[in-house]
């Protein structure tokens, strides 16, 4: 898998410039590594290398969106007539959307998740 498909579609996802992606790219490994741990077959993680990035893209955006959204920067900002204002909880709720989307589309490649509930017999 490559770091590299995943941070590429990551800054298309978040607009973050190229000087500032060795910031986030931490992030973007992170993101892939976690879905690689949840693959079934490693073996054919070659021909879904596509999906899997995305996947791991839309990962890092919605972590991205949660740590930018939460670090002190302002809702709102105004200097003299001029007023802007940004809802980062919306932005933050299409950044989950967008990655449970993603890991749908990618869903027959996962492990299962979740609880089992069944009876043992001895």
């Amino acid at each position: 898998m490559s770091l590299k498909n995943v941070t590429d579609r990551f800054l298309m996802l978040s607009g973050v410039g190229e000087s500032d992606l060795k910031r986030w790219t931490p992030l973007c490994r992170d993101s892939l590594e976690y879905i690689e741990s949840r693959l079934k077959n490693k073996d054919n993680s070659n021909e879904n290398v596509c999906r899997i990035s995305s996947a791991a893209a839309a990962l890092a955006y919605y972590s991205y969106c949660l740590t930018t959204g939460t670090s002190g920067n302002p809702k709102r900002f105004k200097a003299g007539d001029i007023e802007i204002e940004q809802d980062y909880t919306q932005l933050t709720e299409s950044a989950k959307s967008l990655w449970l989307c993603e890991k749908e589309k990618i869903s027959d490649l996962l492990k299962e998740e979740g609880f089992y509930f069944g009876r043992i017999i001895t």
